[in-house]
C-alpha cells in the first residue's frame, strides 16, 4: 500500500526472482490509512482485520494466476476494480461504515483454482 500525496505519471515494480504481479491503484479522498492484513495466499478467503474507528471503510483485494475468470464479491461489499490480462486477475471491492473492531473473514470467489491471493485493509474518516 502507499499513502498518496504527489504522484508520478507512472510506476514500474521490479521483484528479485520471476514471477508474475498484478497490482491496482485506488483512491479515495477525505480519509486516513488505518490498518493492512496480512496476505493470505491459496485461498479467496482474506483475514479478519481490527479497525480502529467506526465509519471507516473496508476494502478487500484478490489475486489469481488465471486472465478468464469471473469474479463475486464477498457479501455486504461492492466491486471497485478489476482487471484480466496476462496471465493474472485482480478484484477489489468495499464496504463503508464498517465498525470498529474486527471485520471477521471475506471470501470473494472466482472460477479459477489456480494460484491465489488476498488481503483486506481499512481507512477511516479524516
Amino acid at each position: 500500500y502507499r499513502t498518496a500525496s504527489s504522484e508520478p505519471a507512472s510506476y514500474s515494480f521490479t521483484t528479485t526472482t520471476a514471477r508474475r504481479l498484478g497490482g491496482m491503484i485506488i483512491a479515495f479522498r477525505g480519509a486516513s490509512w488505518d490498518v493492512a492484513g496480512t496476505l493470505a495466499t491459496a485461498t479467496y478467503t482474506a483475514s479478519a482485520i481490527t479497525v480502529s474507528e467506526a465509519n471507516s471503510i473496508l476494502i478487500g483485494a484478490w489475486g489469481v494466476d488465471d486472465s478468464n475468470v469471473t469474479w463475486t464479491a464477498p457479501s455486504g461489499m461492492t466491486e471497485i476494480s478489476k482487471y484480466a490480462g496476462g496471465n493474472r486477475a485482480n478484484f477489489a471491492a468495499y464496504r463503508e461504515d464498517v465498525n470498529s473492531g474486527s471485520t471477521g473473514t471475506r471470501t470473494a470467489s472466482a472460477d479459477s483454482t489456480n494460484a491465489r491471493s488476498c488481503v483486506l485493509f481499512s481507512i477511516k474518516p479524516s
